[in-house]
């Protein structure tokens, strides 16, 4: 009994080939390598953005002319005692 090979041989094999083409390898080394550089690079945007976030709020805490305000809202109570006039 003679056994009829499927397309579906061929046409992966045809895949294969078409996909181990250097032009392919290429473009798959060169994406590899850009994602690798990106996964590189976003750690160091991630602290870079952060540091700029921390020094900008450190700079606003640190102006004497914010001083006063800050005085004041020391002097606030911590909990709601208006309301209940301090008992519970």
């Amino acid at each position: 009994m003679e056994s009829r090979s499927s397309p579906a041989p061929r046409v992966s094999a045809a895949l294969d080939a078409w996909l181990d083409d250097d032009a392919w390898a290429a473009a798959r080394k060169r994406a590899a390598a850009a994602l690798g550089v990106l996964y590189d690079v976003l750690p160091l945007i991630a602290l870079g953005i952060f540091v700029a976030i921390f020094a900008t709020v450190l700079i606003r805490v640190c102006q004497r002319a914010r001083m006063p305000e800050y005085r004041r809202m020391a002097s606030l109570p911590l909990d709601d005692d208006t309301q209940t006039g301090g008992k519970q």
